[in-house]
Order: structure tokens, then sequence, then C-alpha cells
């Protein structure tokens, strides 16, 4: 749910949103109701404006101007992840981890998220620039540029980006068909596709080593090598205990595996072609049947984060051997 003035949005049981008057607090009175065709899943608000993520995959743009008659102004399809506010400069950006961008003017005092006029929809990746601030458009538009991104830079073909990552000098590019792109920048900073690769099956998330670059996703990660012969070559796969996971992250040795329902799993990485899993993972019982653990980070030395769903934020340290505690 989430508070909008004295209303309160839910999700109903099966479908859409519900919108309740607090007014009366001991007295509350669904007031209207927004009718999608989705059970919806997440909902975030700014300004005016609310995004209900439903649960087959589409981002529902509802408009509360007046909030006993909302209306849906717009639906972003593809969202398989949730959506994330970023808030930069002069903009604030909507964000899906598989590639959506919309750009919208940052409200002031006297206007609204809803009036701003400024909305705009990008597709592509985007990429941090550590070292000038702002951000790069992975991908291409032909639209103005919102101010905190500084660059595009265009794929040779239009591509469906799951992931990307920055490794051995190399931007490699994961897509939606199970192609594996690697590219170099030239001197006029354009991309230069060096290298292809295809799996065997689509895979959703890259990970990499000083030495390897793992892909995952499905039931099985591919382990991927530099070699003088081949260039990049499938050196290793392992199949695993889980129908899929969701993202993958070394930390120190060890390759850690966000695996949904089943937690974090951990690979040592003393062999990186031959990934062992360790089972030092554990949670509480009343807990384990709302986990869901989809995104990982880094918390600085051993340390390990987990957006893990209904359980909240999980926090741990991987151990010796590669295991998590």
């Amino acid at each position: 749910f989430v508070q909008f003035e004295s209303y309160l949005l839910t999700a109903g049981l099966r479908s859409g949103l519900n919108i309740i008057d607090f007014s009366e607090p001991l007295q509350p009175t669904v007031i209207a109701k927004v009718d999608l065709p989705d059970l919806v899943k997440k909902i975030v608000r700014n300004g005016e404006k609310v995004y209900a993520l439903g649960e087959n995959h589409k981002l529902y743009d509802i408009d509360m101007q007046d909030p006993a008659n909302p209306t849906v102004s717009d639906v972003m399809e593809g969202a398989n992840h949730s959506a994330v506010f970023l808030a930069f400069a002069e903009h604030i950006y909507l964000l899906t981890k598989n590639g959506y961008l919309r750009a919208f003017e940052r409200p002031d005092e006297n206007s609204s998220f809803a009036r701003s006029g400024q909305a705009g929809g990008f597709f592509g990746e985007l990429l941090a620039n550590r070292s000038v601030g702002g951000f790069t458009l992975l991908g291409e538009t032909e639209r103005p540029l919102p101010v905190a991104v500084t660059d595009v830079k265009s794929l040779p073909r239009e591509t469906k980006i799951n992931d990307t990552l920055l490794w051995q000098g190399y931007l490699v590019v994961l897509g939606d068909d199970g192609l594996v792109q690697f590219f170099l920048e030239d001197h006029e900073g354009s991309l230069q596709l060096v290298a292809e690769l295809r799996l065997s099956s689509t895979q959703r998330w890259l990970a990499a080593s000083s030495r390897r670059l793992y892909v995952g996703g499905e039931q099985k990660i591919d382990v991927i090598a530099i070699n003088d012969v081949e260039g990049f070559a499938v050196t290793g796969q392992l199949e695993f205990s889980a129908q899929e996971s969701w993202d993958g992250l070394i930390v120190g040795s060890a390759l850690c595996v966000a695996a949904g329902g089943q937690g974090i799993l951990c690979f040592s990485g003393e062999d990186p072609d031959l990934l062992e899993e360790r089972s030092s993972w554990t949670l509480p019982e009343p807990l384990e049947s709302q986990l869901d653990v989809r995104i990982l980070a880094n918390a600085g030395d051993n340390r390990l984060f987990a957006a893990a769903g209904p359980v909240g934020v999980v926090g741990g340290r991987i151990i010796d051997g590669g295991g998590f505690k």
C-alpha cells in the first residue's frame, strides 16, 4: 500500500487497486477502484502519480489528481523487475532492471509530478559514469537527453538487455536471447563489437572475478574465460539445485547467487571452472516461507546484503570456504 494525502491505495486481492478514504480514521471507506487486468505486486508514488507493478510484468501509470476518479494514463510492457525511483540533478528517473527508463522533471513546490509536462520514455540500460558523474544510456534514442544522461552509446543492433558489466576492459552485454556481446570503446567514444558468444539457454545476470565471467539465471551457470586460441569461450558449466536465479555477485573468492525462495547459494571459487556449492545458509524457520532473494550487494570486505522480499534485507558474511552465514 501507499499513502496519498488522506487516502490509502491498496492492492486488490485478485487484481487492481482500491482507494480508501481515511479522513474518518475509525470509518475508512473505499471511494474508488482502479480496474487492472493484473494482480498488483508493488506500488510507488511520486506527487500525483502512482505506479503499480503487476504480476504480468506491466507497469501502470495512474493519475491521482482526482482521487475519487483515478485514471490509467499509460502502461509500460515488459517490466520484469521491480521499478525504483532515482532523483538526480533536475530530474527524477523511473528505472526497471531490464532496460526501461522514464525521466521526469523534478517538481518544485508549485508544480506536481503529473503536470510537469516533461515525461519522456527511453529504452536502454543506464551505466554510471564514476569519473565525471551522471550516466551513459546504452541503447538508441532520438529524444533530447535528460540532464543527468551525459552520453548515448549505440549498440549495432536493437537488443533487449538483461544485464551489463565492465570486465577486463570490455563492456559485456547480456541479451535476452542468450547472446553475450563484448565491446571496446574506440578513440571517438563509439562502441566496437569485438566478439559474440551464444549460450545454450537464456540467462539473466552477469558476475565477474579477475579471471572468469559467470552468467546465470536458469538452472545452471556458464563460466567464460579469455584464452589465446578461441578468444572468449565457455570453459565450464555448473548445474545446481535452484530452478532459477536472479542475481550473482563475487564477494571475496566466492560466487554468491540470489536463488529466490532458496536464499543465497554460495560457491567456492578456488577452482574458477569447477565451482563447488557450500551449504552453510541458515535462516530462522518462521522466515523461511517468506524468503525471496532477488538482489545482492557487496557491503565491503566479505559482507553481503540481499533484498529478500517479505523478509526484508538479509545481511551476512562470507566465511572461510565460501559459505554464507
